[in-house]
Parts: C-alpha cells; sequence; structure tokens
C-alpha cells in the first residue's frame, strides 16, 4: 500500500503539473524559442506516468477484487449506480489512453499532440466537476499541496531532458567520428 501511495504521488505530480509545462511550451513556441528536446521529455514524462498509472490501477483491481473481504465486494458492486460512475471512465480515458500516443516518435516530438491531450483533459475535468456539481459534492483546490507536486515533477522532467540531451550528444560525436 505505501508503494501506491508513492506511485499516486509521482503520477498525480506528472499529470497536474504537465497542464502548467504544455502552456509553457506554447508559449516558448509562440516566441520562436527552440525547445525541442524540453517538448520531448515532457511527453516522455507524461508517457512514463500513464504506464505507472496503469500499474497503480491495475494492482489496485486486482488487490482489491481478490482479497476477500466484503467491503471491498460491496465497493465494486455498488459503484456502477453511483452518480459519479463517469469519473473512473474520465480517468481511464485521459491518464491511460491518451498519453498512449506518444509511443510513435512523431508525436512525442509535437508540441501540438501535447496541447490537444491538455485541452481534452481540460473538457473531461469540466464535465466531471459538472457532474459533481450537480450531485452536491465538489472539489476543492488546495495549491500548498500542489508544491511538493511541482516539485517533483520538475525533478522528473529535468531527468528526462538531461538523459535525451546526452543521448543527443552521443550520437552527435558518434557521427562525427565515422
Amino acid at each position: 500500500m505505501q508503494l501506491n501511495a508513492i506511485g499516486l504521488l509521482i503520477t498525480t505530480a506528472i499529470f497536474h503539473t504537465t497542464l502548467i509545462a504544455v502552456a509553457i511550451l506554447l508559449i516558448f513556441r509562440l516566441f520562436k524559442v527552440k525547445a525541442s528536446l524540453m517538448v520531448q521529455a515532457v511527453n516522455i514524462t507524461l508517457l512514463l506516468g500513464s504506464l505507472l498509472f496503469t500499474m497503480i490501477f491495475l494492482t489496485e483491481f486486482f488487490i482489491g477484487f481478490f482479497s476477500g473481504a466484503e467491503y471491498v465486494q460491496y465497493s465494486f458492486a455498488g459503484f456502477a449506480p453511483h452518480p459519479s460512475w463517469l469519473y473512473p471512465l474520465i480517468v481511464f480515458i485521459s491518464y491511460v489512453l491518451m498519453p498512449q500516443i506518444f509511443w510513435i516518435e512523431k508525436f512525442r516530438t509535437s508540441i501540438t499532440s501535447s496541447a490537444i491531450i491538455i485541452l481534452i483533459w481540460i473538457v473531461l475535468r469540466a464535465i466531471n466537476l459538472l457532474i459533481l456539481e450537480s450531485t452536491g459534492q465538489s472539489w476543492g483546490v488546495n495549491f500548498v499541496y500542489k508544491m511538493p507536486q511541482i516539485g517533483i515533477y520538475a525533478a522528473i522532467v529535468t531527468t528526462t531532458y538531461l538523459i535525451l540531451n546526452k543521448r543527443r550528444s552521443m550520437s552527435i560525436s558518434k557521427m562525427k567520428n565515422s
């Protein structure tokens, strides 16, 4: 359970802070700043977060479904008729299915594909918030809670960027030597 909590912190940091990173990269593109390696680092980080989220989701499902505890079985059975049954579907589409497009290199190196995914996320979150508000539930935003997430995200993207930069410089030096 501790591993899942750490994994959820990392994936939450990746998915929530990517909104900010893509906005910054779009501003860079407007001012003709070359940030192709950073775009690729952000997209690879998003793909990594998707894979980690999928692993956590499957682990929680199997632990919960096969645990044999009555509470867990009731929570699975009582989840479908609940008014916010659409939320897991929205999360699955947003965080598992859509980032899988970054396996294709053409999309992984494009800021446009990142921006389209972010816009779809915003629309899906707006739909989810409308559903939650109609049922009387609401989730507030705690910016103090977001600060560690920004630090985690910055560390992951910086590490990915440095690895990509090192790999690029090694391939350039090999081309010069041959």
